[in-house]
């Protein structure tokens, strides 16, 4: 666990990978935002991801991750190795115009809303009961040249598999 008996700010660096086996506290402000660093949540029990701005967060948790108090933004590549993340209307995961997804599988998604920017074509690593079921979106046409479209998704099982 990252925390302290009083406000702290932990700064990842630049090309640093931060491994988060535990929790980081409500009292510490994770910066996450240098070029090339990596925050990769790998504990053994549940974990919460700390809603900041990230790099390049990984997900590598068997036993699932979620998000709380607040929306989690996405500036590079979102690696989904092994583990579902769990979202929520007002805690959001949000993959930003530059960000992209990496990876996924009936055991690596999106469980709940996540929302993309942007006016290009993307696949949502979106799924539910343990099924990875991407959702794609293409076509997308901005206003103008310099629109950002701001696009959610969900995937939610509506019967038995």
């Amino acid at each position: 666990d990252l925390t302290s008996s009083s406000a702290a700010t932990f700064i990842n660096a630049t090309n640093a990978t931060l491994e988060v086996k535990g929790e980081i506290g409500s009292n510490v402000t994770l910066t996450a935002t240098a070029a090339g660093n990596t925050v990769k949540y790998n504990g053994t029990t549940p974990q919460t991801i700390k809603p900041t701005s990230y790099v390049n967060p990984v997900a590598d948790n068997a036993v699932g991750l979620s998000t709380s108090s607040g929306t989690t933004t996405i500036t590079g590549v979102l690696t989904l190795n092994n583990g579902v993340i769990n979202t929520s209307a007002s805690n959001l995961l949000k993959l930003t115009n530059s960000a992209s997804v990496s990876g996924g599988s009936n055991s690596s998604y999106i469980n709940g809303p996540v929302t993309k920017v942007g006016n290009t074509d993307f696949i949502f690593p979106t799924g539910n009961n343990g099924k990875w079921m991407r959702v794609g979106v293409s076509g997308v046409i901005a206003a103008s040249s310099t629109a950002a479209i701001s696009r959610r998704a969900r995937f939610a099982a509506t019967s038995a598999w």
